[in-house]
């Protein structure tokens, strides 16, 4: 396919475009257009700027870790009535022993995932 793109200063890839009067190449059928930003065009050729590549999957490690934490986060809070019941004597700890348990597994699970 063909596609016109700008690139820049480092020579990667910033925007692609089926018109415009920017310069033309042929794209190859495996390219990603999700990951536009890790190629780049170096004595003609296009090529994947690995250092960029793995910069990037360490941002979506990041993010999913991020991810996993809120989640967890998440269900804690659904539980926080459960504190404010035992805490103003409307209800004993033996009531929610169940809730209490799993809140600890979720708490552990944010604790090791670094949160």
């Amino acid at each position: 396919m063909k596609m016109h793109y700008s690139l820049d200063e480092t020579n990667h890839i910033c925007s692609l475009s089926i018109e415009g009067e920017s310069p033309e190449m042929d794209l190859p059928d495996d390219f990603d257009f999700t990951q536009q930003s890790l190629y780049a065009i170096n004595d003609g050729a296009l090529t994947i700027d690995t250092a960029r590549q793995e910069e990037f999957i360490q941002q979506q490690s990041a993010y999913a870790v991020t991810n996993q934490i809120n989640a967890l986060i998440a269900k804690l809070h659904k539980y926080d009535y459960i504190g404010t019941k035992i805490a103003t004597g409307c209800a004993t700890k033996d009531e929610y022993a169940e809730q209490i348990a799993q809140m600890e597994v979720w708490r552990q699970g944010i604790r090791d995932l670094g949160g």
